[in-house]
C-alpha cells in the first residue's frame, strides 16, 4: 500500500505540473524538515511490485509526449524532474540520470534536482565525484536542511571517508533526521565503520523503533554487525 501511494502522488504530481500550471508554485521551493526526512525514506526504498512496474510504463508512454507542450522553462524542469523520480524507482537509472541532466541545464541551482540526482548515484555507487559536486552545491544554496547533509554523508560514506561522513550525518541528524529511520540507521552504518559497535547499535535499535528502515536492519541488530 505504501508503494501505492509513493506511485500515485508522483504520478499526480506529474500531472498537476502539466494540468494546473496557474497553480505553480516556485519549481525550486523547499521541503519542511518533517516532509524532508519522509522524502529521504521513500527515496531510499525502490517499487518491486510488478503491477506498479506496468503502471508506470503504460503512465509514462502516455505523458511523454507532453513534454512537447509544455512552454514555461520552470514547468519544464519540474516535468523532467518528476519524470525522472519515476524512472528512478523502476530502476532504469539511464534515463533518470538523463531527465535529471536535462532539468539542471534549464535550472542549474534547483536545490531539490540537485540532491534527489546526487543521492541516487550515492545509493548505487556511482559517478561519486559528480555526486559530491551537486551534493556540495546544494548544501550551500540550502544550509541546515537534514536530507541534503545526510545525502552528502552519503557520499562521503560510499568514498570510505567515514570520519567526514560521521560529522555531516550528526549534523542531518540534529536538524530533523531523528525522526528519519533511513538517516538513523546511516548514523549507526558509519559508526560501525570507524569500531563504535556499541553506537551502531543504538542508531540501528532507534531506527527500528522509528519503522521501515533497510531490509538488513533486523539482521544488522540480531548479529550486530554491518550488512549492506
Amino acid at each position: 500500500m505504501a508503494f501505492e501511494n509513493m506511485f500515485k502522488n508522483i504520478i499526480f504530481s506529474l500531472l498537476a505540473v502539466v494540468v494546473f500550471p496557474a497553480c505553480e508554485s516556485s519549481s525550486n521551493q523547499l521541503l519542511s524538515a518533517e516532509q524532508a526526512v519522509k522524502l529521504r525514506h521513500m527515496q531510499t526504498r525502490a517499487f518491486d511490485t510488478q503491477d506498479i512496474n506496468k503502471s508506470t510504463r503504460v503512465v509514462m508512454a502516455t505523458l511523454q509526449d507532453l513534454e512537447f507542450v509544455i512552454e514555461n522553462p520552470p514547468l519544464l524542469v519540474q516535468f523532467y524532474s518528476t519524470m525522472g523520480d519515476i524512472y528512478h524507482t523502476i530502476n532504469e537509472h539511464h534515463k533518470s540520470d538523463s531527465l535529471y541532466d536535462l532539468a539542471l541545464v534549464y535550472e542549474p541551482d534547483n536545490v531539490q534536482v540537485l540532491n534527489n540526482y546526487s543521492y541516487y548515484l550515492s545509493l548505487r555507487n556511482e559517478n561519486l565525484e559528480k555526486a559530491t559536486q551537486m551534493s556540495k552545491k546544494s548544501n550551500e544554496l540550502s544550509p541546515e536542511n537534514a536530507s541534503f547533509q545526510d545525502t552528502y554523508a552519503w557520499i562521503l560514506y560510499q568514498k570510505k571517508e567515514y570520519e567526514l561522513a560521521k560529522t555531516w550525518l550528526i549534523k542531518a541528524y540534529e536538524n530533523g533526521g531523528k525522526l528519519s529511520p533511513v538517516i538513523t540507521e546511516h548514523l549507526g552504518d558509519v559508526c560501525y565503520q570507524l569500531g563504535d559497535s556499541n553506537s551502531a547499535l543504538i542508531y540501528w535499535g532507534k531506527a527500528k523503533k522509528l519503522g521501515e528502515g533497510s531490509k538488513y536492519l533486523e539482521q544488522k541488530i540480531a548479529e550486530k554487525t554491518l550488512y549492506e
